[in-house]
């Protein structure tokens, strides 16, 4: 290490003096009032500063000067003490107190999003309690006394006595009890912080490891009982193990004593290490270990595998037993003394076994996964020994088989069959394979393909009842399809003779069609080519809708009476009014009175909307006039002028007020015109 960090400082040294190259330009004429303009050079000199630069970090030692501090060498009986010193990541304050220099905050800071994800994911909630408690609620604990010399405790101006806490039981207790309104609901309660704690430690040593001032995260839960309180200890665990597998440290979670906190379980998740203090007992024949203070003095047989001696540990030395911790392996592995060793031995040497083992352990494989219903890890697993290509058929064909069964799970019905269709190559007889292809087909509505995997399978197995059932599924199914297309088929076949009727009709009426991107044609164009009466087909009125079975598109009835939606505009009020079946021949005062009779539209604030009281327009195709129309004339007539021009299949129409200033207006910006000369002329 200390190798190592001597060539990196090699390194960076004579890169410092660039990186310090950069001039900060300042200007006293700012302070008074005289603000020079910025210039790049003043740009990037102002912006060169905030830069976090090798230069400007913040370490008050290095490897040299820190060698030569005699007092501080001979305190450093720890390792890492000695290496975060000289790396300039923490110094010395008071005796078990260090100052955090930037470089450590940073790697803390980005340990704690490391908890706060672990512990947010089981459900915890993180908070800030303060380090200042009350001695009060200490006492209540009789934690007071108990605690003894290890609590830092203090007197404010008035004689209160408080403490520097090094744990927070009693301040979260209390503070849940005064929460009078706390529902069952809310629980489990997990709430965590990571703050500052205090102990006076007798003789503060090894660094940041036993200090008087340190950091540490700490959960309180609440439950309804005791059996929920077990199962969220046990989420807590896990997430704590979860934690340490992210951060690569190889822990060990053993029973330990609960201490003055009381309690009826503990665990400690101990990190093996030269210096460790703790004396562990660890079983070589399984993976139990306890803290020595958890156990009778002077056993030495395991209680969890009944076989295995426990051996006093200071941490390191019986861990190099178990192949997560080994640093060497034995020169002879025997499967009886080491079987994980043995199992990892198996694994490595994997490549050298024959195709068709490999094959068959992955499949293996892929049916445990398959078992707990993990499909996906199975797919996995299944695809893997189909690449070993493998000259075993049988083999094969099973692993597509299997894979189709995931697949199916998983709803992925075209992987599945074309999995079935490769085992039944592999094996044509595989009877699960024609199963599962009769099901996929059968899911993918492809009836007749399902008959066919069917029928396949029933020539090896006429009973089976699988086959059977679906069978008789598939024929059913495909019976109800074929029907409904005939009828599909004979309802277009009408749908389609009435299309041609009504578009005849049009055309027979000389009505002009226009849809949103045609431009209007002369009246001899459209009857010599109809092409304003084809664009008829499929038109809909877009954004309105009838509850009536007509709908809103035009249509004819038994008697050859055309009907037509109709839209009327009131652009005074900005409101519409929508006929879905208007008869062509009906008048538009016949619509009016029913529509403005006794009961006058909301909107009409004024009551000036009557039947007799109304003027009506069209526009033509361009917009530039209006067209009056006569409301006792019948509709047919109004769509056979030769300037009307039917637009998306709905006639609209804008209807006034007459004598309002609002008509007065309308009309005085637009062009209007008389229909009535030009109605005789059109009849």
């Amino acid at each position: 290490m200390e190798v190592l960090t001597h060539h990196l400082w090699q390194r960076v040294l004579p890169r410092l003096p660039r990186a310090m190259s950069t001039p900060w330009k300042s200007n006293l004429s700012c302070a008074a009032g005289h603000a020079p303009k910025p210039t790049p050079t003043d740009s990037i000199s102002r912006l060169s500063t905030h830069l976090p630069l090798v230069s400007r970090l913040f370490q008050p030692s290095n490897l040299r000067d820190v060698g030569q501090e005699k007092r501080a060498q001979g305190d450093m009986t720890c390792k890492s003490q000695r290496l975060m010193q000289q790396a300039g990541l923490i110094h010395p304050s008071n005796p078990g107190c260090y100052y955090y220099l930037p470089a450590t905050v940073r790697s803390m800071e980005k340990l704690v999003r490391l908890i706060d994800q672990e512990m947010q994911g089981i459900g915890g909630q993180k908070l800030d309690m303060p380090s200042l408690c009350s001695a009060e609620l200490w006492r209540r604990s009789e934690r007071w006394d108990l605690m003894g010399k290890e609590l830092f405790r203090l007197r404010d101006r008035h004689g209160a006595e408080y403490c520097l806490g090094p744990t927070h039981e009693e301040a979260v207790t209390e503070l849940l009890a005064s929460q009078g309104t706390l529902s069952y609901r809310q629980l489990p309660l997990l709430l965590y912080q990571i703050t500052r704690k205090f102990r006076d430690e007798p003789k503060p040593r090894f660094g940041l490891l036993r200090g008087r001032e340190f950091y540490m995260k700490d959960m309180y839960t609440f439950d309804m009982s005791e059996e929920a309180a077990y199962h969220t200890y046990e989420s807590v665990c896990q997430a704590y193990t979860r934690l340490f597998s992210r951060l690569g440290l190889c822990i060990v979670q053993v029973h330990a004593d609960t201490g003055n906190i009381g309690g009826k379980l503990s665990h400690e998740f101990q990190l093996p290490a030269d210096i460790g203090e703790d004396r562990l007992l660890v079983c070589g024949g399984c993976s139990f270990s306890a803290n020595v203070e958890t156990m009778e003095p002077g056993r030495t047989d395991c209680p969890q595998c009944q076989e295995g001696t426990l051996v006093e540990s200071k941490g390191i030395e019986e861990f190099d037993k178990v192949p997560m911790f080994m640093k060497t392996a034995p020169e002879e592995i025997d499967p009886m003394k080491h079987p994980e060793l043995a199992a990892i031995q198996s694994i490595i040497h994997d490549d050298d076994r024959p195709l068709e083992e490999q094959a068959e352990s992955l499949k293996d494989e892929g049916n445990d996964y398959f078992k707990e219903k993990n499909y996906k890890k199975a797919i996995v697993s299944y695809t893997a020994g189909l690449k070993k290509n493998c000259s075993d058929y049988n083999v094969n064909a099973i692993l597509h088989t299997n894979r189709a069964a995931a697949h199916f799970h998983l709803g992925n019905m075209r992987s599945a069959l074309n999995d079935a269709a490769a085992a039944k190559k592999f094996k044509p007889g595989h009877l699960k394979a024609l199963i599962r292809g009769a099901t996929c087909c059968t899911e993918l509505k492809k009836y007749a393909d399902a008959l066919q995997w069917c029928e396949e399978g029933l020539k090896l197995q006429p009973t089976d009842k699988k086959l059977l059932e679906l069978r008789a599924t598939a024929d059913r199914h495909k019976r109800a399809a074929e029907r409904d297309a005939r009828k599909a088929k004979v309802k277009e076949k009408k749908e389609h003779s009435e299309r041609e009727a009504l578009l005849a009709a049009i055309k027979e009426r000389g009505i002009q069609l226009l849809m949103p991107h045609q431009r209007p044609k002369r009246r001899s164009d459209s009857e010599d080519d109809g092409g304003s009466c084809r664009a008829m087909a499929g038109l809909e009125l877009d954004g309105l809708c009838s509850t009536e079975a007509t709908g809103v598109k035009v249509f004819l009835d038994e008697q050859g009476i055309m009907h037509w939606p109709v839209l009327f505009l009131y652009p005074e009020y900005q409101q519409t009014d929508f006929i879905s079946a208007f008869s062509e021949s009906s008048s538009f005062l016949d619509h009016l009175t029913l529509m403005f009779g006794e009961e006058l539209p909301p909107w009409d604030i004024n009551r000036k909307y009557s039947p007799q009281n109304l003027q009506l327009f069209f526009e033509d195709h361009e917009k530039e006039s209006l067209h009056q129309v006569n409301p006792e004339t019948p509709l047919i007539k109004i769509l056979q002028h030769k300037r009307c021009f039917i637009k998306a299949g709905t006639p609209s129409f804008v209807i006034l007020a007459k004598g309002s200033p609002f008509c007065e207006k309308f009309l005085s910006e637009r062009k209007t015109q008389l229909l009535t000369h030009s109605l005789n002329q059109s009849t």
